[in-house]
């Protein structure tokens, strides 16, 4: 049994989303063997991304911004609070994460202010972080 080798999300809805992440300048904060998913709360419910990962690309280098275009994603409204998840065999840090979609251009920012690593090994970081 080999397991999984592709997921396909089911579409949720219209909108783009499209998500920038700032990986950290800090030593060893950058990564390419995390899967990063993304839940989006606003205002008119929410919608889960499937994993984040431009493919082809090295994403989440240190001190570079990766973006992400997420098609046939539920709208949500004025986005108040993300929930951010990962796994894979490494540690992640960012500083912050900015999101628009087409009804709304101006980006909803949220920032690291606590500086929290992303890991699913619990001694290098938090397997989930909520940010609103």
């Amino acid at each position: 049994y080999g397991g999984v080798t592709s997921l396909q999300m089911c579409k949720q809805g219209n909108e783009h989303y499209y998500i920038t992440a700032r990986t950290s300048t800090e030593s060893r904060s950058q990564t390419d063997k995390i899967h990063l998913r993304m839940k989006l709360i606003g205002e008119r419910g929410s919608t889960i991304t499937g994993i984040l990962d431009n493919e082809g690309r090295n994403d989440f280098r240190r001190g570079e911004d990766d973006t992400f275009v997420v098609p046939g994603m539920k709208f949500v409204g004025k986005i108040k609070c993300i929930e951010v998840d990962v796994d894979g065999a490494d540690k992640w840090k960012f500083d912050y994460i900015e999101i628009h979609c087409d009804r709304y251009r101006s980006p909803f920012y949220f920032q690291n202010e606590d500086n929290t690593w992303l890991s699913t090994d619990l001694k290098e970081g938090e397997n989930h972080l909520k940010l609103c």
